[in-house]
């Protein structure tokens, strides 16, 4: 984390709320060796904007005593699981706003996040989780820096406790927040963010039943309101539904009883913001495990069309799933046509996918391939004469969950 850092470093300002000492004795190390001054701040940890504060008024006065410009001197914020990477497009000379955010990338998500601030700006942040940039003084103008990503360490599969701790002990202070503080959209957001992503991390079906229907509740209050960033309300509404299909899941309930309820709200994320594609990815995902493979093909087939190769990811800043307008809506058109008997199309958008594989490898998962060779148009039409064939003689094989495990949620 801090060699990728290291280009831009002049001094390096720790927020110790209880770190271990290897952890510490590895930062000064590293002062020792580059000879960078190291400034290390024990404080119990309330919130997170406590800590930006914190940091930012001893920053300020460490550059004072340095004798450095504060209109010419920024600070930098780099969390120990993020690293950052230069292009050769980045230049410090070329930094004429006052605040810059960077593209954050984890597993195929890619987001903004706040980087850099001009230490001559009187900052204040605000909100105790997902803490926004403020400032007293006016004409303060911000962009997103062109040459530097962050790049997030993928967090570790399978049950890990302390993560689950980490997002309940947030969502708690955000609800909290809202309960006693300020009720807006964006801490109604991020309160429901925290909520579902402990759910996702617990491994106790009560408590993540109970996760995903607190992360629901706190979604549907945001949907409600249409102040605040339209981004959010569009994420929310995309966010309910994971919320509420992952809760059918966990509850064993007829999901085809929930189906109208659920396929509403995403059209309507849609008509919300039609610029942005995920709300399509349930309902292909939707119509191709209960086997309307017109239906199926139909949404595949308008999202192949509108959102392939079409990122959005500068115009829309919070939350995009670069793979679906990379291939999984070219994958998911594929798969829908093969499925509805449309050979020559299907082939086609299979080929397609594969050049895509040759040409930029770096999208792909090995998981993602595996299911590429699995889903060939041969292995599709075999598959399907063979069911055809049992179930004319009123049998059933396990090709059917050899076919469901094949359309398992892509991300």
């Amino acid at each position: 984390m801090l060699r990728s850092a290291l280009p831009v470093t002049d001094l390096i300002l720790v927020f110790d709320a209880g770190a271990p000492e290897r952890i510490l004795q590895s930062v000064r190390q590293f002062s020792v060796a580059h000879k960078i001054p190291v400034d290390v701040i024990k404080r119990p940890l309330v919130d997170y904007a406590q800590v930006r504060n914190t940091l930012f008024e001893k920053l300020v006065a460490n550059t004072s005593d340095h004798g450095w410009d504060p209109t010419t001197s920024w600070g930098l914020w780099l969390q120990p699981d993020e690293r950052l990477e230069f292009r050769p497009a980045f230049d410090k000379t070329l930094l004429y706003h006052d605040f810059y955010d960077a593209v954050s990338r984890e597993d195929g998500i890619a987001s903004t996040k706040g980087l850099l601030f001009r230490l001559s700006i009187p900052w204040l942040w605000y909100g105790p989780v997902q803490e926004v940039l403020t400032s007293r003084q006016p004409g303060v103008t911000g962009n997103i820096i062109d040459g530097v990503s962050l790049i997030q360490k993928p967090s570790p599969s399978g049950p890990n406790r302390s993560r689950l701790q980490e997002y309940k002990w947030r969502a708690a202070l955000l609800e909290n927040f809202v309960n006693t503080e300020d009720a807006g959209p964006r801490w109604l957001y991020y309160t429901g963010k925290n909520y579902l992503a402990a759910a996702l991390v617990s491994t106790k079906a009560a408590d993540k039943a109970a996760l995903l229907d607190r992360a629901g509740q706190f979604f549907k209050r945001r949907i409600k309101i249409e102040e605040g960033s339209p981004e959010e309300r569009f994420m929310a509404r995309i966010h309910w539904v994971e919320a509420r299909l992952r809760l059918a899941t966990v509850e064993q309930e007829y999901l085809a009883d929930l189906w109208i309820n659920i396929e509403e709200e995403l059209l309507a994320a849609y008509n919300a913001d039609p610029f942005k594609g995920e709300a399509f990815l349930p309902i292909i995902r939707y119509y191709l495990h209960a086997r309307k493979w017109p239906a199926a093909h139909l949404y595949a087939s308008f999202a192949k069309f509108e959102y392939h190769g079409k990122n959005p990811l500068g115009t829309r800043l919070l939350e995009v799933n670069e793979r679906l307008y990379s291939w999984s809506y070219l994958y998911y058109y594929y798969l829908s046509a093969a499925r509805s008997g449309r050979t020559a199309e299907a082939t086609a958008a299979y080929h397609e996918l594969w050049q895509l594989v040759r040409t930029d490898p770096a999208p792909f998962r090995r998981k993602d391939l595996a299911r590429f060779i699995v889903s060939h148009p041969a292995i599709i039409h075999a598959r399907s004469w063979l069911g055809r064939s049992l179930a004319r003689l009123g049998r059933r094989t396990r090709l059917d969950r050899l076919g469901k495990w094949q359309l398992q949620p892509l991300r």
